[in-house]
């Protein structure tokens, strides 16, 4: 059976949170290469910082549904297609209402730094870390209805 280390970190959710920060990881990944790819492209700091947001928005959906918030089956093969594209749309839309509560507080954070004068990388940091824990919060109770 489960040990008592199990079932402590089972109860307080360290399972999901450790998955769902190994996915944030990998999506921060495309969103960071895609920030300093779109800014020397020429695009403005802020925008860029909301569009490689975006990107890594959809990758962490289809990541993290499967694995974090919904891992016991509820969009399982076996479910009607209907179905299954329905609750996906529902997810999805809440899932995408949070994520541009992301893309509102990487960009605010961000245009302030550059009215700061901060490096880039400093704001960028300073809204990967809140942009996170607002946003998991989010979508751990109001979009998922307190699973993951």
């Amino acid at each position: 059976g489960a040990g008592a280390g199990d079932r402590i970190w089972y109860k307080f959710g360290m399972r999901n949170i450790s998955i769902y920060t190994v996915i944030s990881v990998i999506c921060l990944a495309v969103d960071v290469a895609g920030l300093w790819l779109l800014v020397r492209l020429g695009l403005a700091a802020a925008l860029a910082g909301m569009l490689s947001y975006m990107l890594g928005l959809v990758l962490h959906y289809m990541l993290s549904v499967r694995h974090v918030f919904l891992p016991e089956g509820v969009l399982a093969a076996g479910a009607r297609k209907r179905d299954r594209a329905g609750k996906h749309l529902g997810y999805f839309s809440g899932y995408f209402l949070t994520g541009l509560a992301g893309v509102a507080i990487t960009g605010g954070i961000i245009a302030m730094g550059d009215v700061l004068a901060s490096p880039l990388w400093v704001s960028k940091g300073v809204a990967v870390v809140v942009a996170f824990f607002a946003v998991y919060g989010m979508r751990k109770y109001a979009v998922f209805g307190g699973r993951g």
